[in-house]
């Protein structure tokens, strides 16, 4: 008698089939079952292709066992505010890092991958949830190794809520910092006035580190009433946020757009 899977469990395997890293037989592995009857729902599904070849990806996977550049402690600040760790199932298996970002950003997601010395692939994919028909990309990386160097670190399973300051050397802390305010910050030119915003999403333990690792004083001020434990502090001006902006800008690698913005700014302040 043929094994009846449910709708959820035909998309997680069609899922699972499009990551060309992943074979029939680990996903036959997965649900208890042989190749052949994955291959029967892939092809079912009409996903099915006859000339794909799982592809093994390479990379430095282990890059974040010891933060002992500026490179790796910014990327760490990166994944703590915009990654995501999934903890391996029973098996052992199913372990890995997600980031999604807006297609503008995929220069930045190319430079992650050149960090790693790595041959991962970009996912276009459409967003679901809050931010639904939305187009996204998304890079996987699955590696146990990673997870668990990352947890080591800090950046835990469902962080958004429990994320703590990190345990890194002083002389990396604002290479740190700007990796997370790429992916948890934000800075713009107020509207109608001559000057600029930055702002810090987090926890309220993240928040208050950055806060005095950069020499700021603002009131964190919660996010959202429905979030735990989510706050934010707004910097404006000109002055100020130059101030404590140019301790992270410092050459080293960051996201491009937001790199632009701080240089508008800071050409605003030789102006005057």
């Amino acid at each position: 008698m043929a094994i009846k899977f449910s709708e959820e469990q035909i998309k997680d395997i069609v899922e699972m089939y499009s990551n060309p890293s992943i074979s029939q037989k680990q996903i036959g592995d997965k649900y208890g079952v042989s190749r052949t009857v994955i291959k029967r729902i892939l092809k079912e599904e009409n996903v099915y292709d006859d000339k794909r070849t799982a592809k093994k990806y390479y990379g430095d996977f282990d890059c974040f066992h010891v933060i002992d550049s500026p490179e790796k402690a910014y990327w760490l600040g990166f994944i703590s505010a915009d990654g995501c760790v999934v903890p391996p199932r029973k098996n052992g298996g199913g372990a890995c890092v997600k980031i999604r970002l807006h297609p503008k950003d995929r220069s930045h997601l190319e430079a992650f991958i050149h960090f790693l010395n790595s041959n991962l692939e970009i996912k276009d994919r459409v967003n679901s949830g809050f931010s639904e028909g939305q187009p996204c990309i998304d890079l996987e990386i699955n590696s146990l190794e990673m997870v668990n160097d990352l947890i080591n670190l800090g950046v835990v399973p469902a962080k958004s809520s429990i994320l703590k300051p990190p345990k890194i050397n002083k002389e990396f802390v604002f290479d740190y910092i700007r990796g997370y305010f790429d992916g948890d910050g934000s800075i713009s030119k107020m509207k109608n006035q001559n000057g600029f915003t930055f702002s810090f999403v987090g926890t309220k333990e993240i928040l208050s580190w950055i806060q005095d690792q950069i020499g700021c004083n603002q009131k964190l001020e919660i996010r959202n009433e429905n979030s735990i434990n989510c706050f934010y502090f707004r910097v404006g001006g000109n002055r100020k946020p130059y101030e404590l902006l140019s301790k992270l800008y410092n050459g080293n690698i960051c996201l491009k757009r937001k790199e632009v913005l701080f240089q508008e700014l800071q050409s605003s302040i030789k102006e005057t």
